[in-house]
């Protein structure tokens, strides 16, 4: 029967009657050191700290109070597909906001990222100038998560090379992790601006002669508007800012509430990255990264290896089909229609299905004890890199046959588009395994924001209207079809207005089908008139495709 010593048999031994003798030194109690407890049957216990609750000063307060006026800009911005300049405008504001708040609380901006924010603000040009509304919205969106990633590479926290390999871990730490530990910091700033200290006299002075200040400009600022009361455009402004109403009250009481809750998301990434500056003493954020080298190379090439193998038996069936493509001979029994949507959208599935082949394979295979690349993944990245660089010259020759044949539409642009930065990431890949400097990731999330600005920047749908027009007025298209480039709106008018002006100048020689073609533009034109025309010409929703649109249509 096994004996289990009591606790005084336990204090009874030689060992801990020598202990008791000798008086052992406390460590200082600290934060940072867990405070250490008895022993109890030989196993000791400790017991974590609590987490250190996060200080807020007087300009915490300020912004925090500012935020609230920021997120109600945010909610009346919406939705930025109708108020584009608005949109834009509150980009801008948000970048200024962010960077005053970094700065008012001594952090110091990362030299990199300045660069970086003015090639975010030349991208949110794209609202004004892309007339396309989903573009708009996506383009948007992704700024506002550019936002919370570049506090986040300003503050520090991304290191010195904050485009590195590690680009991935920093970004869920700027746009999840640190706004979610942070998501109601708002409050405690709030009761920040009372607390006593030489920094809040301070700012509680200013906000004073501030406010005394504004009490002196109501009576001069009154008088300028009343005597610039006699423009119609500066009166209808100043109506649509200041306007109140008890009908409208309900919306303003949603908008105001929806503002706070943006205000809570924009003070907690704020306030994350500044509490996370804090506590990593300027230096680089602390970031985990999961390690997922952990398949044998064997098995990975296993499973790679038949699908190459199709790769291979296929390119070789169809040979003498898929290099019509490139010699711009159609196969026989096929029109151009046929040819280029055969297959078409199949061989964009199997690109998507390599490059994530490929990403597996770099992330899930083991790597060598010595550090150095393996030969096997090399080979491997290289010959799936070049079989879907061959499927994708395939894919875009069918596409350049059907636009030359056909014209553009947006599905035909953009599905270029994506098949072109698939075939640049590939070759990416390639470089990679030939060059050991070059940063993949990094190098991948360049191209994909260059990329993106391409149809984001300029007028995509203009463009297309453009080229359709000018291909048929030169006979390189035998037709038009002008109802399908009404659904691009507002960036079709220009290239519209032209084609009318032809018909009207080519009145007598004008063939039966241009005559049907003209009745129906001149319908179109004068229904997007109307639209146009019936749509509010307000300061925030300012585009250049509808500016110009009303001059052409004038």
């Amino acid at each position: 029967m096994n004996h289990i010593p009591n606790e005084s048999n336990f204090h009874n031994t030689p060992q801990n009657m020598e202990k008791e003798q000798t008086p052992r030194m406390q460590p200082p109690q600290s934060a940072q050191t867990p405070q250490e407890l008895p022993y109890l049957y030989g196993t000791p216990f400790t017991v974590q700290p609590p987490a250190e609750k996060p200080h807020f000063k007087g300009v915490d307060a300020l912004f925090a109070f500012l935020s609230v006026a920021v997120g109600y800009l945010f909610v009346r911005s919406m939705p930025v597909t109708d108020t584009p300049l608005g949109g834009m405008l509150f980009l801008w504001l948000l970048f200024c906001f962010g960077i005053g708040y970094l700065l008012c609380a001594k952090i110091q901006i990362h030299k990199l990222t300045i660069p970086l924010a003015v090639g975010i603000a030349v991208l949110s040009l794209g609202l004004i100038t892309n007339g396309n509304r989903t573009v708009r919205g996506v383009l948007f969106l992704l700024i506002l998560l550019a936002f919370a990633f570049w506090c986040y590479l300003a503050s520090g926290l991304g290191g010195k090379n904050p485009f590195s390999e590690r680009l991935i871990p920093h970004l869920y730490q700027s746009v999840l992790a640190l706004p979610l530990s942070s998501i109601w910091h708002i409050f405690p700033a709030f009761g920040a601006i009372g607390k006593k200290g030489s920094v809040n006299r301070k700012l509680l002075h200013a906000i004073g002669w501030a406010l005394l200040g504004l009490a002196v400009a109501v009576i001069p600022t009154t008088i300028v508007i009343l005597l610039l009361s006699y423009d119609q455009s500066f009166t209808a402004l100043l109506d649509h800012i200041f306007s109140f109403s008890l009908d409208g009250f309900g919306e303003f009481l949603g908008d105001l509430i929806l503002g706070f809750l943006s205000a809570i998301v924009l003070f907690a990434i704020l306030s994350g990255i500044r509490q996370a500056h804090v506590k990593n003493n300027g230096e680089e954020q602390t970031v985990e990264q999961p390690n997922l080298h952990i398949l044998h190379g064997a098995l990975l090439c296993a499973a790679v290896t038949p699908i190459l193998a199709v790769y291979v038996i296929f390119f070789i069936s169809q040979w003498s089909y898929y290099v019509s493509a490139f010699t711009g001979i159609l196969p026989e029994d096929l029109t151009y229609a046929a040819y280029a949507r055969e297959g078409f959208f199949q061989l964009c599935g199997v690109c998507a299905i390599n490059a994530v082949m490929l990403l597996l394979f770099n992330l899930l295979m083991k790597e060598r004890s010595d550090g150095r690349r393996s030969p096997i993944r090399i080979l491997y990245s290289c010959v799936i890199s070049i079989f879907t660089l061959i499927l994708i010259a395939t894919a875009l020759s069918k596409m350049a046959l059907y636009i030359g044949s056909y014209g553009l539409t947006q599905k035909r642009v953009y599905a270029s588009w994506f098949m072109l930065l698939l075939a640049v990431i590939f070759v990416l890949v390639l470089l990679s395994c030939a060059i050991k400097r070059l940063r993949l990731l990094p190098a991948v999330c360049l191209v994909c924001v260059l990329f993106f600005a391409l149809i984001a920047i300029p007028n995509v749908d203009g463009m297309i209207a453009d080229y359709n027009v000018d291909a048929y007025l030169s006979n390189d298209l035998k037709s038009v079809d002008v109802y399908a480039l009404s659904e691009l709106g507002s960036s079709a008018v220009p290239a519209l207005v032209d084609l009318k002006e032809h018909f009207d100048t080519a009145k007598e020689s004008l063939t039966a089908e241009e005559e049907t073609v003209k009745i129906l533009l001149d319908n179109v034109l004068k229904n997007m008139k109307e639209e146009l025309d019936a749509t509010p010409n307000s300061f925030f929703r300012f585009n250049l495709p509808d500016h110009r649109a009303r001059i052409r249509l004038q």
